[in-house]
C-alpha cells in the first residue's frame, strides 16, 4: 500500500500570518457560519432538501459577497 505524503507548509508559516494581516483563529469562521447558514436554514419550521440548502446558501453567500450577478452569469452558463 501506496502512502501519501501532504506538503508541509515552512515552520515560520503561522508565524508570518498575523503580519499579513490574516486571521489564525477558528472563531471567524464559526461566527460566518452561523450568520451565513444557520441565520436562514434554522428558522422555526423550515425543512430543506441537500440541493436546496446547496442552492439558498450559495445564494446568500454571493450577495453577502457582492458577487450576485457572477452567481447568475455562472448560473445561466450551466444550462
Amino acid at each position: 500500500m501506496r502512502r501519501l505524503h501532504r506538503a508541509q507548509p515552512p515552520a515560520d508559516a503561522l508565524s508570518r500570518v498575523p503580519r499579513l494581516g490574516l486571521c489564525v483563529s477558528t472563531g471567524v469562521v464559526e461566527g460566518a457560519c452561523k450568520n451565513i447558514v444557520a441565520s436562514r436554514l434554522k428558522r422555526g419550521g423550515m425543512h430543506w432538501t441537500v440541493d436546496g440548502a446547496n442552492a439558498i446558501l450559495a445564494l446568500r453567500c454571493s450577495i453577502l459577497g457582492n458577487r450576485f450577478d457572477d452567481f447568475w452569469e455562472r448560473r445561466a452558463c450551466r444550462k
